[in-house]
């Protein structure tokens, strides 16, 4: 096999809402004539974003230009490697299969670029054992299996709302089922008695059905969070399969701390 190297440039730029780190490094790729292979290795480093789970992963593509930059080619569709969607910080790979795609590729003063998006991951995210937050308070526990922008994150307070609310009724239902019964117990006429009697009945069936109520949303907010948490658990699985797969396939020892969920972003390139 005959491997061979040129200078190219590699871009990487990861865009959000907004742009946090950018770095433009000039190093060099390889080239594998045997293969009709370019491989570009590069390194997704994290720095320091204020994102609420604390945890990224990216969607990147890579592009060529060999006009200095005036246009770019791409993105190309004949890569492996670290490429696509669900890519996690670390050491990295792309590995283009340039004479599979019919471009106008001649390999002089070529410049890469490696380019795309991010987003909080899957990874940042609570597992089954959240719905001990929503024991804890109705709706806690969304906050940790939710995503920042997911409307169930945003509203996570409803059901504590719902809860205490239901709560709060039944408590009114049954201090006024106690007043009228004790008016009941005193009144000197049957026909008032009788309405006294069943307007009780009546506040304290609404006592109990409130506080069943509101049981069945503190109980039912525990289960969905725990629910959600393991799809999440099962995404992350799949997530950091995926990535060590990849990482095994290009002899890279994974370079990404899983259990590292410390709030960062910013992407570099390194050779």
């Amino acid at each position: 096999m005959i491997y061979h190297r040129i200078a190219i440039f590699i871009l990487c730029s990861c865009w959000a809402a907004q742009l946090w780190a950018q770095t433009i490094v000039q190093q060099e790729a390889i080239l594998d004539t045997a293969q009709q292979t370019i491989t570009i290795p590069y390194l997704i480093e994290d720095t320091g974003t204020p994102v609420a789970n604390g945890a990224h992963q990216y969607q990147l593509q890579l592009y060529y230009t060999q006009n200095q930059g005036v246009s770019y080619v791409g993105p190309l569709t004949h890569t492996n490697g670290h490429v696509g969607k669900g890519i996690l910080p670390g050491q990295k790979k792309i590995v283009w299969h340039y004479a599979k795609d019919t471009l106008p590729f001649t390999g002089r003063n070529v410049q890469f670029r490696i380019s795309g998006s991010y987003q909080s991951s899957v990874l940042g995210l609570g597992k089954g054992n959240a719905a001990f937050y929503s024991l804890l308070l109705p709706g806690l526990g969304r906050k940790k299996v939710y995503q920042p922008a997911s409307i169930h994150r945003k509203l996570w307070f409803v059901p504590a709302v719902l809860t205490y609310g239901l709560i709060a009724t039944g408590i009114v239902a049954k201090v006024a089922s106690t007043n009228t019964y004790n008016q009941y117990q005193q009144a000197t006429t049957a026909s008032s008695a009788e309405d006294l009697f069943n307007t009780a009945n009546q506040q304290q069936r609404i006592f109990v059905g409130a506080l069943l109520a509101a049981g069945v949303v503190w109980l039912g907010d525990m289960v969905w969070v725990a629910i959600k948490g393991n799809q999440n658990r099962k995404k992350q699985q799949r997530l950091i399969k995926k990535n060590q797969q990849m990482d095994q396939n290009f002899g890279i020892i994974t370079s990404y701390d899983f259990n590292n969920r410390q709030p960062t972003l910013g992407v570099k390139v390194k050779f």
